[in-house]
């Protein structure tokens, strides 16, 4: 599998060789990386979607959350990072 810090390399099909590559932008490749986040004075679910990149339904289904229950100081929630394609805020 693929992780960060190892070199990926791309051949070139003969076909390839005159065209100008320096135009490719991503090779469409997502890394995740599960983490726990915990919950601190002033979250809500918004603040650490944002901070994550992650959606609000995400954050909500990843960890069972009721709409009805506020979050909890110290509480803990498991998150899925996309690490080649997000910085966490």
């Amino acid at each position: 599998p693929l992780s960060i810090g190892k070199k990926l390399v791309i051949w070139q099909a003969k076909s390839t060789k005159n065209k100008d590559l320096s135009k490719i932008t991503s090779v469409g490749i997502d890394i995740n990386r599960k983490v726990t986040y915990r919950v601190k004075s002033g979250d809500n679910l918004s603040k650490i979607a944002k901070k994550f990149n992650v959606s609000v339904g995400n954050l909500k289904s990843w960890n069972q959350l009721d709409v009805k229950k506020p979050l909890q100081i110290g509480q803990k929630l498991k998150i899925t990072v996309n690490v080649v394609n997000s910085k966490m805020k």
